[in-house]
C-alpha cells in the first residue's frame, strides 16, 4: 500500500514492471534516516467504501484517470502533463488494477490475496 512511507513508483531496472520506493520524509519530526528500500508493484486498487467487500473491474481509461488525480503536485503543472500521462499509461498497461470496495467491519483482506486481472 502506498502511503507517506512508500510513495513513489518507478519502472524497475529490467523494464518489465514497476517498483515502489521509499522517499526521504521531513515532516513534523524532521528528516529521518533509514534504509531506502523498494518493492514490486503487483496491483493498483482504487479504494471505495461500501456495504459489501468486493473487487470490480475498472476500464483502462478509468484506471488512468484514477492514477492521474493521485499525482496532485505534478498534475497541477501543465508542463508535466504529457510526461505524466505517458508514464501512467505505461503503468496502467503493465500493472493490473481493480476497484476494491470495502465495509467498515473489515474482512476484505482475503480479496487482496486474489490475483487481479488485466483488461
Amino acid at each position: 500500500m502506498l502511503s507517506d512511507d512508500m510513495n513513489a513508483v518507478f519502472p524497475n531496472k529490467n523494464g518489465d514492471g514497476f517498483v515502489t520506493e521509499q522517499l526521504p520524509f521531513a515532516g513534523d519530526l524532521g528528516q529521518t534516516t533509514g534504509t531506502r528500500s523498494h518493492y514490486p508493484v503487483h496491483g493498483i486498487y482504487q479504494l471505495k467504501k461500501g456495504k459489501n467487500n468486493q473487487l470490480d473491474e475498472v476500464s483502462p481509461s478509468d484506471r488512468l484517470a484514477m492514477m492521474m488525480v493521485c499525482a496532485p503536485f505534478i498534475n497541477t503543472n501543465p508542463y508535466h502533463d504529457g510526461k505524466l500521462l505517458t508514464n501512467l499509461s505505461h503503468l496502467r498497461d503493465q500493472v493490473p488494477g481493480v476497484q476494491l470496495t470495502f465495509n467498515v467491519n473489515g474482512g476484505f483482506e482475503d480479496l487482496l490475496n486474489r490475483k487481479i486481472w488485466m483488461n
